[in-house]
Formats: C-alpha cells, sequence, structure tokens
C-alpha cells in the first residue's frame, strides 16, 4: 500500500539554554534541517544571536520555562523559589507545590507573561507555544494560562490531548493533556501534538525508525488523522560546551548525536520511505 505524504515537523527545543546549545540550533536552521525551534525566555537564557533563527525563516515559538531556572519575576515568585532563586527543579516538585497551594498558579502566570514580553522584544514570529518539561499541561496550569494562550490566537499551543501514539510516557502526557483540554478547550486548529516524548534528549536513527513506522501505520489506519491538527517530532540538538554538559549533566541529553542525527541525510530518507515530509524543509 502506498502511503500518501504526510508533513511532518521537526522541532528543536531548549534554544536559549546555552550559547553551545543555540549554535547547533542555528547551524541546523541554516541547513534546512528543522523546521522549527522553540525560545527560552527566562532570566538567564542566552539570547544574543536570536536574529539568526529569523534569518533562517523556521517557525520559532516560545517555550516557557516555569522549572529549574531563575524567573524574571523573582519577587513574585518567591514562595517557589529555591536557596538560589531557581523555580522548582522537576515537574514533579512544582506540580505537588501547586497541589499545596494553588494559588501558585496564578503568580506563575506573571512569570509567563514576563517571558512573553521578553520573546515578543526579539522580534520573531510566535508561531507556537509550549513548556520545559510539559508543565503547561498540568490541568491547574493550562486552565491559568488559558488568557495568555487566547492572547495569541495565531500562535498553536504543544498538546497530545486525544492522540493515542507512543511510549508510555507519550500515553500518560496525553492523558494529562486531554484532562487539561476538558478544562479549557483549545480546539484541534490550536494544537501542535508532540512525538519522540519517550526519546527525549535520546533520540537515534533506531528509535526515529520505529516512531515513524509506528505512525505511518496509524496514519494507513486512519486514526491519527488530524486534518486541523500538527504533529512534531521533537529533539534536542546542540553543539555543548563542558559548562552546558556540566550544569545539566542530570538530563542524560545526547545534545551532539541528535545534532549530528540531524544534520546528516539519514533520518531526511527515512521520513521519505515512511512517506513523510519535513514541513517546510526543502
Amino acid at each position: 500500500m502506498t502511503i500518501p505524504a504526510h508533513s511532518l515537523r521537526i522541532t528543536a527545543d531548549d534554544y536559549g539554554l546555552s550559547a553551545s546549545v543555540n549554535a547547533g540550533i542555528e547551524q541546523l536552521a541554516r541547513q534546512g534541517a528543522i523546521s522549527a525551534a522553540s525560545v527560552m525566555c527566562h532570566a538567564d537564557a542566552e539570547l544574543g544571536t536570536a536574529h539568526a533563527l529569523a534569518d533562517s525563516k523556521i517557525a520559532t515559538g516560545l517555550h516557557l520555562v516555569l522549572v529549574e531556572e531563575r524567573p524574571r519575576c523573582p519577587q513574585r515568585l518567591e514562595p517557589l523559589l529555591d536557596a538560589y532563586g531557581n523555580l522548582p527543579r522537576t515537574y514533579t516538585e512544582l506540580f505537588a507545590a501547586l497541589v499545596r497551594r494553588p494559588s501558585l498558579a496564578r503568580l506563575l502566570c506573571f512569570e509567563a507573561d514576563a517571558q512573553l514580553e521578553r520573546y515578543r522584544s526579539l522580534g520573531l514570529p510566535l508561531n507556537f507555544i509550549n513548556s520545559h518539561q510539559h508543565v503547561h499541561l498540568f490541568p491547574p496550569l493550562w486552565s491559568a494560562l488559558a488568557p495568555l494562550f487566547e492572547s495569541c490566537p495565531g500562535a498553536r499551543v504543544r498538546s497530545p490531548a486525544g492522540f493515542v501514539f507512543g511510549g508510555v510516557k507519550q500515553r500518560v502526557l496525553g492523558a494529562v493533556a486531554s484532562i487539561a483540554e476538558r478544562v479549557h478547550r483549545l480546539g484541534r486548529e490550536r494544537l501542535i501534538v508532540p512525538l519522540g516524548i519517550d526519546f527525549a534528549g535520546q533520540a537515534t536513527l533506531d528509535s526515529c525508525r520505529e516512531l515513524l513506522e509506528a505512525l505511518a501505520g496509524a496514519t494507513c489506519a486512519g486514526s491519527s488523522q488530524r486534518t486541523a491538527t500538527i504533529i512534531e517530532m521533537v529533539m534536542h540538538p546542540g553543539l555543548p560546551d563542558h559548562a552546558t554538559l556540566n550544569r545539566y549533566c542530570r538530563w542524560k541529553y545526547n545534545w551532539k548525536s541528535e545534532h549530528d542525527l540531524l544534520a546528516s541525510s539519514a533520518l531526511r530518507d527515512l521520513m521519505v520511505q515512511h512517506g513523510f515530509s519535513a514541513e517546510g524543509i526543502s
């Protein structure tokens, strides 16, 4: 059976993490190896060369950072910060804090607004919004952030709601997102479905092949037909220096390996073999 070509966005997350990670993403953007990049805009985000993304013409969006890093509004978020002025280290710590004090979700909206303001100052188009560790999908946060989403009608929001596909992490995230969507529905035309959650930061050609084979099968069966929804493969490429590797060693990310995979023609050839074209990539 011949599979019709379906568009699949390739998104590089975490632009702004460090100058070296940025350099890798910028290189891939110049080469036409990625379709989009999500941009961190917390207090310490490295954004001095963000104009390179605009020059490359790829899609760009805001990568909300509500965990791990220093916020732009430390005074408002003081109840959430550690002794070093950092936000909760993980999504589980953030969620536990929100369960104990639901009012903190409103305070996080001030931080989200401040990060959106910094993003807009870069002069980049706001094509989409997502978040570090996908925390925006936690139902209380999704509901609290709804006014921000609605204030940016041209920006899609990352959410696998209603998309039953992938490994354990992907399915759990989809279930959480479905609950959030019931709380405050955006509509399919506003969503971007992320794939590759289960091998975040550790993508290989084999893991991508497995994902594409499953996605192609689902497409043939008709279960992944979402005409108004963009589907993206989430990647974490970069050319990290020693400081970045040391600071974020707990993530166990293989930035350079993902960069090299995207820089080669192997992934694009694999996509073609399975009936997919990379959105925005010639």
